[in-house]
């Protein structure tokens, strides 16, 4: 039942939004052939019956689950409102939270038993509607039982006072007794104009939805217009080939047999029933609409059908859209940066403001494409944005092991290595020199003062950098964030976890010293003595820079053994900023 009724309300808060929008295209439509209204009404039907509808990108519905899912499911026991529109949502969800006590617990299921309560609650107003119905239309049906015929389906009353039509599958038409000469043609006009367009079948239609619908407010305001756009339409379809003179004794006719109080919503089709004053001015200043106003008319209720019949395509809230990038770029105040191999930082809101205006996209690929990247933004551990000189067009975001591609104009690499260099890349990467130095500062050392050195953010907890030294050492720092004193800052041997030290109380000189020897075996490296080797960025292309060190490292080694090892080193450290080389393999160098 929490289901039901949950989903039920969706729905009618969904159809809403139509609702409001055919009554302001009804004043728009005043001239329009007044069938076009009752069309209008048909799209209000189809939205509030069928549980499903198609995605379009033209959908104005702003939210199909104004009350999410997560609220009879346990997982979410508050009352968080997503009616797509933020002055409403805002306020409105904000409100229990600065209502809440701290401490108070909130029961489990309680959305769930809440939804339960509410759903029993409408389905016994569900029943008292149609049973007012039923008991409304068996006791007309005994009133009309001593009716005489007159004719093909039209019976007179004398327990009658105004015109109507009972009945679905067989309607009749019951006349009032005395019911005068000159008005009679008129009145079975009007109902036989209701048995051809089938009203008989669409007012209990209309009934039966706002029944089920009972709970919105709007939903009944439909059904009211909804009757009087089908009086008016019936009266346009008999009068439309009628002299000025039988339009004023049509009008005449409508006077006379109008009620002088609205009838129940269950009453059939009554002539005199709604709207009697509307009714009379629209059969006296009938024109034929022109042909521009039908085509208005029938391009608004296209125009309707796709906006508000269809549902929102449902948002991409995921890292692999780029454009959820931008809003994390924004959150960011610097952004980590691999360029040719040298880390640094970007500005978050310089990078964010140039991906909200590109307009990238996605290129569907089976699989991820061997290249390696020549710019890359790290937004947080295993999310990354990479950019290729060799595909100037091609970005690619790789969040947690997915991966997705986006086509992107030919000159926005360039304007992204002009960004990086403008935003403030920096190729500052943390040394051991720079980590014995700062280790002086003992406890006074602080977030801000690694905050000129390139890092990767970690962590699911604690707020962690990483600061990358060489392949031996790397510094941890954690903590509850950058405003506060940090828990530890660890200067770390990679190949050994356990093997740190908090360098605000320990000797980081005597740590290394004892570390030395500790090389990496995959890297091949034996000699004690290495050479740190840089060659900037803005001098060569990554292509170009490997070039030219491959051909120095062949001018200044002998044997061929040098030369593959050092293709084999360079592959693992390809994405620092650093090299380094056995100093046996370069001695001519010194």
């Amino acid at each position: 039942m929490d289901a039901l009724f949950l989903k039920l309300l969706n729905m009618s808060i969904a159809a809403s939004w139509l609702i409001v929008a055919v009554i302001l295209l009804r004043l728009l439509l005043k001239k329009a052939p007044k069938g076009m209204r009752c069309v209008l009404w048909t799209l209000v039907a189809l939205r509030l019956l069928c549980p499903f509808s198609l995605e379009s990108a033209w959908s104005l519905v702003p939210s199909t689950e104004t009350l999410p899912p997560t609220l009879i499911s346990g997982s979410s026991p508050s009352f968080n409102i997503n009616t797509g529109v933020g002055v409403i949502d805002a306020p409105a969800n904000e409100y229990p939270g600065a209502h809440y006590f701290e401490g108070v617990s909130v029961p489990a299921n309680n959305g769930s038993r809440l939804m339960t309560v509410l759903g029993w609650v409408w389905l016994a107003g569900l029943a008292a509607m149609l049973l007012h119905a039923s008991v409304s239309y068996l006791r007309l049906r005994r009133r009309v039982g001593a009716a005489l015929p007159l004719g093909d389906k039209i019976w007179l009353c004398d327990a009658v006072e105004t015109p109507f039509i009972l009945g679905l599958l067989k309607p009749r038409v019951y006349l009032p007794s005395d019911i005068g000469e000159e008005q009679i043609s008129y009145v079975i006009a009007h109902e036989r104009a209701h048995l051809k367009r089938r009203d008989h079948w669409w007012k209990p239609l209309g009934f039966l939805i706002m029944a089920i619908h009972w709970f919105n407010p709007l939903v009944w305001l439909a059904y009211i217009l909804l009757c009087r756009d089908i009086e008016l339409a019936c009266d346009e379809r008999v009068i439309r080939e009628m002299g000025l003179a039988d339009k004023k004794a049509y009008s005449d006719a409508l006077l006379s047999y109008s009620l002088p109080r609205p009838v129940a919503v269950a009453c059939p089709l009554a002539f005199g029933e709604v709207g009697a004053k509307e009714r009379i001015k629209a059969v006296l200043n009938y024109k034929k609409p022109a042909f521009w106003l039908v085509a208005a008319a029938v391009a608004a209720c296209a125009v309707a059908a796709v906006c508000f019949l269809t549902d929102p395509k449902e948002q991409d809230l995921s890292f692999l859209n780029y454009k959820n990038l931008a809003s994390l770029a924004y959150q960011s105040g610097v952004l980590a940066v691999r360029q040719d191999g040298i880390a640094g930082y970007v500005d978050g809101q310089a990078f964010g403001a140039f991906l909200d205006t590109a307009a990238w996209r996605e290129k569907r690929m089976t699989s991820p494409l061997e290249l390696s990247a020549d710019v890359t933004i790290i937004f947080n551990d295993g999310l990354e944005l990479r950019f290729y000189e060799s595909e100037p067009a091609l970005a690619m975001v790789v969040s947690n092991g997915e991966w997705r591609y986006y086509n992107m104009r030919n000159t926005q690499y360039e304007a992204i290595t002009e960004l990086l260099e403008a935003a403030g890349v920096t190729g500052k990467v943390l040394s051991l020199n720079d980590v014995i130095i700062l280790s002086q500062k003992g406890e006074e050392l602080s977030w801000q003062d690694f905050d000129q050195y390139a890092y990767t953010e970690t962590g699911s907890g604690l707020y962690i950098r990483l600061y990358e030294i060489n392949p031996l050492f790397s510094l941890w720092i954690g903590g509850s964030g950058p405003t506060r004193k940090p828990i530890y800052i660890r200067l770390t041997v990679n190949t050994e976890p356990e093997s740190y030290i908090d360098i605000r109380t320990e000797s980081v000189t005597d740590f290394i010293s004892a570390h030395q020897n500790d090389v990496p075996a995959e890297y091949g490296w034996q000699s004690e003595c290495y050479v740190l080797l840089i060659i900037h960025p803005r001098l060569f292309s990554m292509k170009r820079r490997s070039a030219v060190f491959k051909r120095w490292i062949a001018k200044k080694t002998e044997t061929r053994s040098g030369f593959r090892f050092y293709d084999r080193a360079f592959a693992h450290v390809r994405g620092l900023r650093f090299y380094d080389i056995r100093t046996d393999l370069i001695p001519s160098f010194f």
